[in-house]
């Protein structure tokens, strides 16, 4: 049996993508992919699976389009893919600040210009790092008030971002009992 965390793109922010969690575990239980703990109504899933853990993010897109008819993107993760993003950071001096500091899960590599479009729409006190196909991002003033924000989880990136409270609480329901 593998754990693996999965990070749904887009959910439950502002009225589009609604996902009830509790209906969303039993979906992904219901196509055989396991037992599924969530956390927090954003879209964050442990899921304890015999499934490969490589086919895990189509598979539970696949079950999500059958049952709410809505196509969303899974990000999927492992305990060591995300202690190697924790311990990498190199935005680490900001860990701090918790909520104000950013992982983006990408599905693709990001070229040198899409990384300048990026650091081009910094704020000031805002930093931006690319690691490990990994987006690292503080903003001082909140994503809310953020102008890159928006930008990292938008069309052009199409990344699901996650504040570093929310990505370490997901790693800790990672590791084994």
């Amino acid at each position: 049996m593998s754990r693996v965390a999965l990070f749904l793109r887009a959910i439950n922010l502002g009225p589009h993508n609604k996902l009830n969690m509790k209906e969303l575990k039993t979906c992904l239980e219901k196509a055989g992919l396991g037992e599924a703990t969530t956390y927090l109504q954003s879209g964050n899933i442990v899921l304890d699976t015999y499934e490969d853990v490589s086919k895990i993010a189509v598979l539970a897109n696949e079950a999500i389009k059958q049952d709410f008819g809505k196509d969303i993107i899974v990000f999927t993760r492992t305990l060591l893919q995300l202690s190697k993003i924790i311990n990498s950071n190199p935005l680490r001096i900001h860990e701090s600040d918790p909520s104000r500091l950013f992982v983006v899960f990408v599905n693709s590599h990001l070229d040198a210009k899409l990384l300048d479009f990026l650091t081009d729409n910094l704020s000031t006190g805002e930093k931006l790092e690319y690691l490990n196909d990994v987006i690292y991002f503080y903003t001082p003033y909140g994503a809310g008030q953020s102008k890159l924000a928006p930008k990292l989880s938008g069309p052009k990136i199409g990344g699901s971002a996650r504040n570093w409270n929310t990505l370490t609480k997901v790693a800790q329901m990672l590791v084994p009992k």
